[in-house]
């Protein structure tokens, strides 16, 4: 193991997470909406639904290409430190640098910056994290995501909840308590953050 100190300076340190949060910080669904259909980012936004649900009603397979067009910025941001060190990095000597960059993926695409901090609402990204660090379970809870798409016909908050839970058992069985701990702490932040959105659609 390589510690943070003094292995990686602070320059590194900086350059790292800033990178990691503008990948994660593009609003990729609005950005589509607006260049492929033509749908103004602001009347985009203010639809309180789940940008592949949005998609799913102009052109199903898009609502499909979105997710995984996310899928791949999840997963991108947070390989990012390997790309650029090879040597697995604990912060103080505890907690792996990939866990404060899932963290900065997460927030970063929940309320990204180049969309006025207003969520661009898609999944994708959330199971792109968690390829890149455990990719067994989370294949495994995300095909769990997929079947309860497949048969709600939609993204559903409920949906979100059961393959979250699915991922953090999975992760416990195949990878150890820590892991289980970071799965349960990062899987509770997504359904605190995406609560709201799921009160917002019910009122609309």
């Amino acid at each position: 193991m390589t510690y943070i100190w003094p292995h990686m300076n602070v320059t590194e340190i900086i350059l790292i997470t800033f990178l990691v949060w503008q990948i994660s910080a593009m609003p990729i669904p609005s950005w589509i909406a607006t260049a492929f259909f033509g749908v103004d980012s602001e009347d985009f936004n203010e639809e309180s639904d789940w940008a592949e649900n949005k998609f799913s009603f102009e052109n199903k397979k898009w609502s499909y290409i979105l997710f995984s067009i996310e899928f791949v910025k999840g997963l991108l941001a947070i390989s990012l430190l390997g790309f650029v060190h090879s040597e697995s990095v604990l912060v103080f000597g505890i907690i792996p640098f990939e866990y404060i960059l899932a963290l900065v993926v997460i927030l970063g695409h929940t309320f990204p910056l180049y969309n006025e901090f207003n969520r661009t609402k898609s999944m994708g990204a959330y199971f792109g994290v968690f390829a890149g660090l455990w990719l067994v379970p989370a294949v495994l809870s995300l095909l769990v995501f997929l079947l309860l798409w497949a048969v709600n016909k939609k993204v559903a908050f409920s949906s979100l909840i059961i393959s979250l839970g699915s991922l953090v058992m999975i992760t416990f069985i195949l990878i150890d308590l820590n892991a289980l701990v970071i799965a349960s702490a990062l899987s509770t932040l997504l359904v605190i953050s995406n609560y709201q959105q799921k009160v917002e659609a019910i009122r609309v």
